[in-house]
């Protein structure tokens, strides 16, 4: 256990940070990116389809849902 600092229930911080570092946006990032408003940019952006795309309509059915 030398120079790696645990917790008393014996977790290793070092690894948790190292781990949470990698898990993507922290949650101060997340509101961050929220602020600039609805056009902030995605590190990688999907492009959208429109919902009905793919979808089959049953016409004997009352409702289509």
């Amino acid at each position: 256990m030398e120079g790696k600092k645990y917790t008393k229930a014996g977790t290793n911080i070092e690894e948790v940070k190292r781990l949470n570092a990698s898990s993507g946006p922290s949650y101060n990032e997340m509101l961050a990116a929220l602020a600039q408003g609805p056009r902030a940019k995605a590190k990688e952006e999907i492009a959208a389809e429109p919902l009905d795309v793919n979808v089959v309509k049953d016409s004997t059915k009352k409702n289509n849902y």
